[in-house]
């Protein structure tokens, strides 16, 4: 029987997230910011990120609504496409 190893987690062992350690990253998903000027794209976007656990802050349709919408929600990333 073939056993795959898919991350390095699965080799015995070898845990990246010891008992008690609990990453900053899990304690509170990461707050994206989109901006896409295609409206089916951005919504495309956002529910694949609400999906994959990411807390999406808002969708911006433009240079300067992401500019005023980085300012207020403070986000800790932000995909951009226009």
């Amino acid at each position: 029987m073939e056993q795959v190893l898919t991350i390095a987690g699965d080799i015995p062992g070898n845990d990246p997230f010891p008992a008690g350690h609990i990453s900053a990253a899990a304690e509170s998903a990461a707050r994206i910011l989109v901006v896409e000027d295609e409206f089916l794209v951005a919504m495309m976007l956002e529910n694949d990120l609400n999906d994959a656990g990411f807390k999406v802050v808002g969708l911006a349709n433009s240079a300067e609504k992401a500019v005023a919408m980085a300012k207020t929600e403070q986000p800790d990333l932000i995909i951009m496409d226009i």
